[in-house]
């Protein structure tokens, strides 16, 4: 089954090709069988269309007119899953995992980072996701998120991406919020 980008559409069609002989010469009738007796066509070949990976058998039956004697022969068609790769996560070169709060004459505080890396999927299967926090929480469903931090420390974020037949790849990046800088103050008693 050729890669489609659709887990839903596993349709194949394939010909089978037989042939007979008879050595009077005599003109000989065909018919396809699948496992199951279902006549598929009358003719040495035939295009048949299954869904699904799996083994497929079929039959080949050649008749003689004058005495009806048949001849038969089987075939067994092996259909392979559709191919499918992971999606790949790669975080850019640049990205920044170390911060600072900014100073703003309050202790501790809050700022906002920009989460963003690149994915792709070998096969250019559209994607699906998603970051998580280090509690599993949801912060976005797209490649770049913008998350609030509050107070130093260190934060991890996961982010899972997730092709349309359910293969998957996470990743984490660990962010750490370092304290806002505050120099000593000064006392100047005079002289």
């Amino acid at each position: 089954i050729d890669h489609d980008g659709d887990p839903d559409t596993d349709s194949v069609t394939f010909t089978l090709t037989g042939s007979g002989f008879d050595e009077d010469g005599d003109e000989l009738s065909y018919s396809w069988t699948d496992s199951e007796d279902n006549e598929l066509c009358t003719t040495a070949s035939c295009d048949v269309t299954e869904n699904g990976a799996g083994s497929y058998l079929y039959i080949l039956s050649v008749t003689d007119p004058y005495d009806d004697t048949t001849a038969s022969d089987d075939v067994t068609v092996t259909v392979e899953e559709e191919p499918n790769a992971d999606p790949e996560i790669v975080f850019s070169d640049d990205l920044v995992v170390e911060y600072m709060l900014p100073h703003d004459g309050v202790p501790g505080g809050c700022m906002d980072i920009e989460l963003a890396c690149a994915v792709s999927d070998p096969d250019n299967d559209e994607l699906s996701c998603m970051w998580t926090d280090g509690d599993g929480n949801v912060l976005c469903n797209t490649l770049e998120c913008n998350v609030e931090v509050c107070g130093a420390g260190d934060y991890e974020y996961t982010l899972t991406c997730t092709d349309p037949y359910g293969a998957s790849e996470s990743d984490s990046v660990d962010i750490t919020v370092n304290p806002e800088p505050n120099e000593a103050p000064v006392a100047d008693a005079g002289d």
